[in-house]
C-alpha cells in the first residue's frame, strides 16, 4: 500500500502538478473576472474544493468505468491509512479536471491548488 501511494505521489509531484498549475494559470487569462485572494475567499475556495472533490468522488462510485479504476482505494479487508493513500494512477493523471470550473470562477490557481492539497490531507 505505501509503495502504490509513493509511486502515486511521485507521479502526481513530478508530472502531473507541473502540467495542472500551468493549464490553470493559462486558463485563468480566459476567466471573466478574478476573486481577490482574502481570507474569506479561501474559505470559499476550500468549500468549493471539497465540494468539487465530494461529487467526483461520488461519480468514482456510481459509473462502471471510474469504478473500475477507483475500486483499488476500497479493495483491501482492512481499511487504514496506508489503504486510504492507495488511489488508482489514472484518477491521480486526470482527477484535476473536477476542478477546472473553479478556475473558471475566478479562484486562483495557488488557492485552488492549496485548498486541494490541504482537503486531501483530511480525507
Amino acid at each position: 500500500n505505501i509503495c502504490i501511494y509513493l509511486v502515486g505521489a511521485a507521479l502526481q509531484q513530478g508530472v502531473i502538478n507541473g502540467f495542472q498549475d500551468s493549464l490553470f494559470a493559462d486558463l485563468q487569462s480566459y476567466t471573466l473576472w478574478r476573486l481577490p485572494e482574502t481570507p474569506t475567499t479561501w474559505i470559499v475556495a476550500y468549500l468549493a474544493v471539497d465540494f468539487c472533490y465530494y461529487w467526483r468522488h461520488r461519480a468514482e462510485h456510481a459509473f462502471a468505468f471510474l469504478w473500475a479504476e477507483h475500486c483499488v482505494h476500497h479493495s483491501s479487508t482492512e481499511f487504514n491509512l496506508s489503504t486510504a493513500g492507495r488511489l488508482g494512477w489514472i484518477m491521480i493523471a486526470f482527477g484535476w479536471i473536477g476542478y477546472l470550473p473553479l478556475v473558471f470562477l475566478g479562484f486562483s490557481p495557488d488557492q485552488i491548488i492549496t485548498c486541494w492539497s490541504v482537503n486531501m490531507a483530511f480525507q
